[in-house]
């Protein structure tokens, strides 16, 4: 993956929740490591826009387990709330599964600009968040090309 020695022990470089260092590459949210690939199980990383989840059909299915699970009671509370009565104290409880479906099916319809990263365990993708544009972005991947080494591929 390298096309030459990094220059120096520089310091890791971020942008738009995608962290460079000499020693690994990761998606950060919120400061912490969602999805973390080290230099040496890197084979090829290539820039591309489309859809951001690595698995959106799979988390497409998910969202929509979920999404319907917490959609059962709903009918019930409708109607307890109009002609009051007895409701099971345990309905409204799946009503929580309502915003992590909401979230998964959201994740997996989001698309924009990642890293396309293949390693040796198999393609992994390093999404850059919403506000990320395609000039910076490609500054901020020439700057890790200068420091550290790596070598980018652009679909784009």
């Amino acid at each position: 993956m390298s096309h030459h020695p990094p220059e120096t022990a520089a310091e890791p470089i971020e942008y738009c929740g995608v962290w460079i260092g000499a020693g690994e590459l990761a998606e950060v949210d919120g400061g912490r490591t969602a999805l973390a690939v080290r230099r040496e199980d890197l084979d090829s990383a290539r820039l591309c826009r489309g859809w951001q989840a690595e698995r959106p059909w799979v988390l497409l299915g998910f969202g929509a387990i979920l999404l319907a699970l917490g959609l059962i009671p709903v009918p019930c509370v409708v109607l307890w709330l109009i002609h009051g009565g007895g409701i099971s104290s345990t309905l409204p409880l799946l009503l929580i599964w309502l915003p992590f479906g909401g979230w998964a099916l959201y994740r997996a319809a989001s698309r924009g600009f990642y890293l396309a990263i293949r390693c040796h365990e198999g393609s992994r993708k390093l999404a850059f968040s919403r506000r990320a544009d395609r000039a910076n972005i490609e500054a901020f991947l020439k700057e890790a090309e200068r420091r550290f080494g790596y070598a980018f591929q652009s679909d784009l």
